[in-house]
């Protein structure tokens, strides 16, 4: 039985091995080489137990997953207006920030459920139009105006009223993948208006342990943040039309996980 299953996974290797010669642009002469080094490597493994040859096989399969990813990231970098075809079944809830999406006609604004000075709190009063729409992917773009009414003070305890909210979702929406973005920085002259926004950044690594701590996906946007510094409007608050698809595909990378692939 166990032989039948090494065989089985055999097949499957020599076919993965084929592809990732097909991923990484080889001649047809590289593959028939690949090929033969793949069934070297199986023979070289008869002598080790069926357990052990299932494990480095799954490990094979792994790193193709993971190259299927790169490449879908890739890809996303180099054409970033082809981000829009991976949004289905979704829904964003967010405030003014997160209306850009569909403000600017990049998504569909039944789905887009964000207004202007929303906060977490506004989460509940949307769970009967989640309920409708069930979606399989809900992204949380909320935190500016959650640091800036003030009614939390510490990061610790918007992190107690953001957990409630979660649960509410999960009531709701038991099997939904939550992606939540990291709060997009104010600028200058913002802090002139609110100077509790210069506290983002502990907010946000607030939010993200509670994250890892309760399987909740959180989108870093820092690194997009700083390298599009630019997008931002004069406000200091708001982002212009272009820097949204840099948004929206760290969010859709992020709710690929690490050893998952986008169908």
């Amino acid at each position: 039985m166990k032989k039948r299953r090494i065989y089985r996974l055999a097949a499957g290797v020599l076919t993965i091995f084929m592809a990732l010669s097909t991923f990484s642009g080889c001649k047809p002469s590289e593959e028939e080489q690949r090929c033969s080094e793949g069934v070297a490597y199986l023979q070289a493994l008869e002598a080790k137990s069926p357990e052990a040859v299932e494990e480095q096989l799954r490990q094979i399969e792994h790193q193709h997953v993971l190259a299927e990813r790169e490449q879908r990231i890739r890809e996303l970098i180099d054409n970033q207006n082809g981000v829009w075809k991976y949004f289905e079944n979704y829904v964003i809830l967010g405030d003014s920030r997160a209306v850009g999406f569909s403000y600017f006609g990049f998504l569909d604004e039944s789905r887009v459920l964000a207004e202007s000075g929303a906060t977490i709190l506004q989460v509940s009063e949307k769970l009967d139009e989640l309920a409708e729409l069930k979606p399989s992917t809900v992204y949380l773009c909320y935190g500016l105006n959650d640091i800036g009414v003030g009614k939390w003070d510490q990061p610790s305890d918007y992190v107690e009223g953001f957990a409630k909210m979660i649960e509410s979702l999960r009531r709701t929406l038991p099997k939904a993948k939550i992606v939540v973005s990291s709060i997009l920085p104010a600028r200058e002259p913002a802090f002139q208006t609110q100077e509790r926004w210069r506290r983002i950044p502990e907010f946000s690594a607030a939010i993200e342990e509670y994250c890892k701590e309760n399987g909740l996906i959180y989108a870093d946007n820092e690194a997009i943040c700083e390298e599009h510094a630019d997008l931002w409007e004069g406000d200091g608050i708001h982002v212009k039309s272009p820097f949204y698809p840099y948004w929206a595909a760290n969010m859709i990378i992020a709710s690929w996980g690490e050893d998952t692939t986008s169908e």
